[in-house]
């Protein structure tokens, strides 16, 4: 679900030698995966309405620091399936956040993923991932571009001050297997 220009969609057909269906709302997002990884099956759509599946059609869903629907995730996922959700970990580009808005606050966000997820799915594994990585001032500008952190003219005249910069890149790699109705 948010497939964007589906790298991470291809990655996980290549390794798995599976099908694979990607959602996204943007029409240019999906037309890039398109030229990109034509082995894709595509679809614009909106994964905060309804899913264009019919019921229990996957063995795996994946939702990737995109948008999270659990009632329309477990409806299109198999008994036997799991879910994997990607979200941001606390200290995720923290050092950009200080610069660009003045302060890095840590929020940590696993434990209210999972209960939104309740009663539909339980936490299976849980793992965080970390590292830190220098970015030159045109990395920056692409990391911020995808974010609403950068919006604002005020953040954007910090954001065009900044030179390189450690930052941390950080994500919540949870699976969740669905509870049997």
């Amino acid at each position: 679900m948010g497939c964007g220009e589906g790298h991470y969609l291809d990655a996980f057909r290549a390794r798995f030698g599976c099908e694979a269906y990607g959602v996204d709302i943007s029409v240019p997002a999906i037309e890039a995966a398109a030229a990109r990884h034509p082995a894709l099956h595509l679809v614009v759509a909106n994964a905060d309405r309804a899913l264009p599946y019919a019921d229990a059609s996957f063995g795996a869903v994946a939702s990737i620091t995109a948008r999270r629907n659990p009632a329309e995730f477990r409806r299109v996922l198999r008994d036997d399936g799991r879910l994997l959700l990607v979200i941001p970990g606390p200290d995720d580009l923290l050092e950009l956040r200080e610069a660009v808005l003045g302060r890095g606050l840590l929020r940590d966000r696993v434990q209210p993923a999972v209960a939104a997820f309740a009663p539909r799915f339980v936490l299976e594994r849980h793992e965080r991932l970390r590292s830190v990585a220098q970015l030159d001032a045109e990395a920056i500008r692409d990391v911020m571009t995808g974010s609403y952190r950068a919006g604002r003219a005020s953040r954007r005249d910090r954001l065009a001050a900044l030179g390189p910069l450690a930052v941390t890149l950080s994500r919540d790699a949870l699976v969740l297997r669905p509870v049997r109705p």
